[in-house]
């Protein structure tokens, strides 16, 4: 009888300690944002939202809140107090992680627990001062009054200042390889640079990250795609002009065709709109064909 006892106890143990490392399996496998927003009145609630769609959301009590849930992956999300101006970029983790920010100035968020945020805001203290000069410089740039001569310097130091953020993006791929944030930015650039710098910084990556979803757009990228030299027969592109009616680069019997690329959400793109008006209004008599309601908004990255 004894003996059949220690069996059962040690059996209810066994089941015991397997409950617990579900538990805690579960846990490591899911997220925690707990929040603390200074100066926001209770019942307002915070967002959580990916690529344009709301993955969680909760109510704010006594400047609190706490989110929860699972992703697949680390993933880049928004997090906005609604009906405000309140809001904040990160890279979420299924991790324990905090949030700390004041009405007001969401920006300055600070945010712990997250790995691949980490590694994105040591990529950020590199660029982000380049970015503000640039920001600075395009305002410059719009002034009517401005000499010539002097337009084309801020023009050169803009250049300048694009070329060493790629630089540094590319810097760092090249020294974190297994980071998503590497990923994300060889995914976000590729048609940029081109598919012979693309497919070196591929290379770099680690086999984890080739393997994410990100990796397989930049291998679809490199693998289908030509690199035309000038004087080649470009891609046919097609997309919907102002009306709404789809045109594509062919229907254009013009002798130039000026191309701009450009988001709607992108602030420096929106200020140079009316540089490109002005252009055309420069060239059209030799045959300068305006674009601009013909590709009315193209996101590639702001």
């Amino acid at each position: 009888m004894k003996k059949y006892l220690l069996v059962f106890c040690s059996l209810a143990i066994l089941s015991s300690c397997k409950k617990e490392e579900k538990v805690a399996e579960a846990k490591e496998e899911a997220y925690e944002v707990l929040g603390t927003i200074k100066n926001v009145p209770d019942s307002s609630m915070v967002v959580l939202s990916a690529d344009n769609n709301n993955i969680d959301s909760a109510y704010v009590v006594g400047e609190k809140f706490r989110l929860s849930g699972k992703i697949d992956e680390p993933t880049n999300v928004y997090l906005v107090v609604k009906n405000s101006r309140n809001y904040s970029s990160f890279w979420l983790e299924n991790n324990s992680m905090t949030f700390e920010a004041e009405t007001g100035n969401f920006q300055n968020a600070r945010i712990t627990g997250s790995k691949t945020e980490d590694e994105n805001k040591i990529l950020w203290a590199q660029i982000d001062p380049l970015r503000i000069e640039v920001d600075s410089l395009m305002t410059k740039i719009l002034n009517e009054s401005m000499l010539v001569t002097r337009r084309d310097s801020i023009r050169a130091r803009i250049t300048e200042l694009r070329e060493k953020e790629m630089e540094l993006d590319q810097d760092f791929i090249r020294n974190y390889p297994n980071s998503l944030v590497s990923t994300n930015v060889l995914n976000i650039y590729k048609t940029t640079w081109g598919k012979d710098v693309s497919s070196d910084l591929y290379s770099e990556l680690s086999s984890e990250q080739k393997a994410s979803e990100k990796g397989k757009n930049i291998l679809s990228f490199i693998s289908h795609n030509k690199n035309p030299d000038v004087g080649d027969s470009y891609v046919d592109l097609e997309q919907p002009d102002s009306a709404g009616e789809m045109v594509k680069i062919s229907d254009v019997k013009e002798k130039y065709t000026l191309i701009e690329f450009w988001a709607s959400w992108c602030g420096p793109c929106r200020k140079t709109n009316p540089e490109l008006v002005k252009n055309y209004e420069r060239f059209k008599e030799q045959g300068l064909r305006s674009t601009l309601s013909l590709l009315t908004s193209i996101g590639i990255h702001g």
